[in-house]
């Protein structure tokens, strides 16, 4: 009976198989009530203890889950490192494409203009056998404009050549004026040139008429791609319309500066070749409708590049105008 009850005891209870087997203390004895109750209270907070572990494993299990969830939403500071050099590659990337598409389109834009120079020197180069009697200085101007032009895709202004006759140059002067006008375009490949001549328009009673048509012509003729605009006998257009040019052949805000104008003056009241008074020969015809300080003003766009025309022979003249 005792050996049963001692293996009921270390069955019941483990702790003390270990407690006999360390301990010196004989446990093989009957117990009193007063033992067994002795040993309850800690198996039984053993028992609570275990139920409140439960509760800080399960608190902890949805703390785990919570610090999961968030890094997965928060990006990782090495991830957010590589989005920056792969938007900073991208950026550069993009710069540098774009710089080489700007390179190769300026390369184009100036392939096209010297293109556009040779072909004007070669033509202008059969221009100088036909109108022999000009000088070189006429010459140098002409080209020298048509240079500055053609020098940029975006020139600082446009050119402008005015073409003054001598005494009995008027017919030369006009003549001369076409065909520089037709290699001007023919350079640039243009089909169409801008033409208006003081001569048909002055019959025209309307002058605001006149003023709109004058600079609807040229604003239509340069938004169309083209280059050259011809203004025959000029002198003879109204003072209004001629005004217009201030704005036009501007030094800095031009509306078209890749463009070349072309002006001629009637032979009534043309200069010596030698005259002092070039300049003001251009707009001395307006000299009645214009103040002096908008005269001075037209003529520093239009007379910077005065070209003095000497007559030609009329077998010249009538075999080639």
């Amino acid at each position: 009976m005792g050996d049963c009850s001692k293996m009921m005891r270390r069955k019941l209870y483990p702790k003390l198989q270990e407690d006999e087997e360390n301990s010196d203390v004989d446990v093989e004895g009957d117990w009193s009530s007063d033992d067994v109750e002795g040993l309850r209270p800690e198996f039984s907070t053993d028992r609570k203890r275990s139920s409140g572990d439960v509760g800080n494993v399960e608190t902890a299990t949805q703390r785990k889950e919570v610090v999961k969830v968030a890094n997965l939403i928060q990006p990782k500071p090495k991830k957010i490192g590589y989005i920056a050099i792969a938007v900073i590659i991208g950026i550069f990337g993009c710069y540098f494409v774009w710089s080489e598409f700007i390179v190769a389109e300026e390369q184009t834009i100036d392939l096209n203009l010297t293109k556009v120079r040779h072909n004007f020197e070669e033509q202008l180069s059969g221009l100088k056998m036909l109108f022999k009697k000009q000088s070189k200085k006429t010459w140098g101007s002409i080209q020298a404009v048509v240079r500055m032009t053609t020098a940029s895709s975006v020139p600082q202004s446009p050119g402008v050549i005015s073409l003054i006759p001598t005494r009995e140059a008027g017919e030369t002067v006009r003549c001369l004026g076409q065909k520089l006008a037709l290699i001007v375009s023919s350079a640039y490949n243009d089909s169409e040139r801008v033409v208006i001549d003081g001569s048909s328009i002055k019959s025209i009673h309307n002058v605001d008429r006149i003023k709109h048509d004058f600079d609807n012509d040229i604003r239509r003729g340069l938004s169309d791609k083209q280059h050259v605009v011809l203004l025959l006998d000029f002198d003879k257009i109204p003072a209004k319309s001629g005004m217009l040019l201030h704005g036009l052949c501007d030094n800095d805000n031009a509306p078209f500066k890749q463009a070349v104008y072309i002006l001629t003056v009637s032979e009534k009241g043309q200069p010596n070749e030698t005259s002092d008074e070039v300049d003001a020969q251009v707009t001395a015809a307006w000299a009645k409708d214009l103040a002096e300080e908008d005269r001075y003003s037209l003529e520093s766009r239009i007379g910077n590049n005065i070209v003095v025309v000497l007559p030609e022979n009329a077998e010249t003249l009538s075999r080639n105008c």
